[in-house]
């Protein structure tokens, strides 16, 4: 049985129960001051005709009470309307701004593995786009209700009391158009068009960044790449599914505009029937006159409960969005009172799939990796060598057996813990639109400046920049001044130097480097890695070959473990990787082919 998520967003709103049930309450008052003036109105208008306009025999004090009367409740309609929205959006604005503090907080505590699977596209849709569509649900949407469902109920007992034939011809196509709005709220494959128009907005956001970024490259090679072809499904989705609801929806709305108007005609037909049937000219005058003014009134409302209705289906995906995120499973930290001594590693009997335990990326893969030592995780693609990296991380918890450091078990360790013994080097690090001395820094409140320096240097790249406009006080990033791949690479093992941390990651850390980057980031590594318990993944052979150990990983096995020289002995898979790696290095253009 699938345990049913708890709707966080409905929590955080019901914290502003009483400000929203206030708010319907001020609603439900304006709209009833509202109505009362149309009774007031057809008071007015009775006194007048009944009179045949003979101002002498007009009892004035009549009109001037009801022209009190009428003023009082403007005052309150308006002053509710006034209190009402107030009240609305600061609780909405409220229920926003605890959505994304929320949204930030739990980000901070999921599992790393969970932006692997939501992409940085959905997540800013859901902070932006989906908080204010919540927020203007609260603050708009609510008042829509109240109005489009108190209104037409008021004005409708208001009329009959007035003239029973007269309102049942203003209602006679009232039900049609409640027809129309029906087949919007159930129409399936409205709804559906919907949510995926939703899906799609969410994708172009991601698709987009990626597809810009990788433009110069597209452009240079004349190419269609991953992120243009992504992108332009976005473009033809979002087309297709704006076209989808505009054309499931068009039919209801349509049906719903004409009959709702259509009443103004019934009360004509209506009309010229009780003339003709002998009514009384001047009585007749007075229920034209107050049915036009109500039945022309009664549209409005009910526009407002078919928007309400459109806002309630938008509202309904934006929960879905953000309590996707907010309903996350956070990092478990268990319970072990095991102190760790040292800094080894050790997998043991370890299972791990992506969302999918019968697909595994590592299957009962045990292995150690010694303190103080450097081992080197090889094996053909999709062995499991990036996945071990990233889980030693901690990135995923849903795997079975245990992964250790120092004999204690990650799963046990708090975030502060884990994070503030391991240092990454990944192919791709993240450079802010920041300072380089922010960049270096990454909060770190107590490195003073001969600090970042000192990492710099340490990280071959205080030369360039000494060389930039502001030198570290000069902006980097999307935001600033551009570095190259290896330039970024170095600033961000600048920031390793400056945490000192006992654990080092190197998963394809030159992969994006040219030759001269390339030997200035090995420079770096080398001096980092000092004293460190170092796990690197790398595809070239020739950087691993030093390493203490290796470990040769295939089908998410370890299959085979030693130097170099040992496994050039015994493992027949390294000798092969070894031979697909000469083969490549010694690649060379044989010959000129002539025109």
């Amino acid at each position: 049985m699938i345990e049913k998520k708890e709707n966080v967003v409905v929590k955080t709103a019901m914290k502003r129960k009483w400000s929203l049930l206030l708010t319907v309450l001020l609603d439900v008052a304006g709209t009833a001051g509202t109505i009362a003036v149309y009774y007031f109105i057809y008071k007015v208008i009775a006194e007048i005709v009944d009179k045949h306009a003979m101002v002498d025999e007009i009892d004035k004090s009549v009109i001037t009470s009801m022209c009190i009367g009428m003023l009082i409740c403007v005052v309150i309609a308006v002053l509710c309307t006034i209190v009402g929205s107030v009240l609305a959006h600061s609780a909405s604005y409220s229920v926003g701004y605890e959505l994304r503090k929320g949204i930030m907080e739990k980000l901070s505590k999921v599992e790393l593995g969970f932006f692997s699977k939501k992409r940085s596209g959905d997540i800013k849709k859901s902070v932006a786009e989906d908080c204010s569509t919540i927020e203007e649900f609260f603050a708009e949407h609510l008042g829509d209700l109240v109005t489009g469902i108190l209104t037409p109920v008021c004005l409708i007992i208001l009329m009959f009391n007035i003239d029973v034939k007269m309102t049942l011809a203003t209602l006679v196509s009232i039900p049609f158009a409640l027809i129309g709005m029906i087949f919007i709220m159930f129409n399936k494959k409205y709804v559906k068009a919907n949510k995926a128009y939703s899906e799609s907005m969410g994708n172009i956001t991601s698709d987009a960044v990626e597809y810009f970024k990788a433009l110069p490259v597209v452009r240079i090679f004349n190419s269609h790449g991953k992120s243009e072809d992504a992108l332009r499904k976005d473009i033809d989705d979002i087309y297709k599914y704006t076209y989808e609801q505009g054309k499931h929806s068009m039919f209801g709305y349509t049906f719903f505009t004409t009959f709702i108007t259509a009443s103004l005609l019934g009360i004509l037909l209506m009309s010229v029937y009780e003339y003709c049937s002998g009514g009384a000219f001047w009585t007749i005058i007075t229920k034209i006159l107050f049915f036009y003014i109500v039945g022309a009134n009664l549209a409005g409302p009910m526009m407002n409960l078919t928007i309400f209705t459109l806002a309630f289906r938008k509202f309904g995906v934006a929960i879905d969005n953000v309590n996707d995120i907010l309903s996350a499973e956070e990092m478990v930290q268990h319970e072990d009172n095991t102190k760790r001594q040292g800094y080894d590693i050790t997998f043991e009997n370890v299972k791990f799939g992506y969302g999918n335990q019968d697909k595994l990326i590592l299957n009962d893969c045990s292995m150690t990796i010694p303190e103080g030592k450097i081992t080197a995780l090889i094996g053909s693609s999709g062995a499991g060598k990036t996945t071990s990296a990233r889980l030693i991380a901690g990135f995923w918890n849903n795997y079975e057996g245990d992964i250790k450091i120092g004999g204690k078990s990650i799963r046990s360790m708090s975030q502060e813990e884990l994070y503030g013994n391991i240092a990454f080097v990944f192919q791709e690090n993240l450079i802010l639109s920041d300072t380089v001395e922010a960049n270096i820094r990454m909060n770190n409140t107590t490195a003073t400046m001969d600090d970042i320096v000192a990492a710099a240097k340490k990280a071959q790249i205080h030369d360039l920049i000494m060389t930039l406009p502001n030198q570290y006080q000069t902006v980097i990033g999307d935001g600033g001044h551009n570095l190259s791949g290896g330039e970024k690479q170095r600033i961000a093992i600048s920031r390793l130097f400056l945490k000192n941390a006992p654990i080092l990651v190197l998963d394809e850390a030159t992969s994006y480097a040219d030759a001269e980057n390339e030997q200035l980031i090995n420079k770096a590594l080398t001096e980092l890695s000092k004293g460190k318990t170092v796990v690197m993944i790398a595809h070239k052979m020739s950087s691993i070959k030093e390493a203490d150990q290796i470990i040769v990983l295939d089908k998410g096995k370890n299959i085979a473990s030693g130097t170099d020289a040992q496994l050039m002995e015994s493992s027949k898979l390294y000798r092969h990787l070894w031979e697909e790696y000469l083969k490549g290095s010694n690649w060379t253009i044989e010959g000129r082919v002539d025109r």
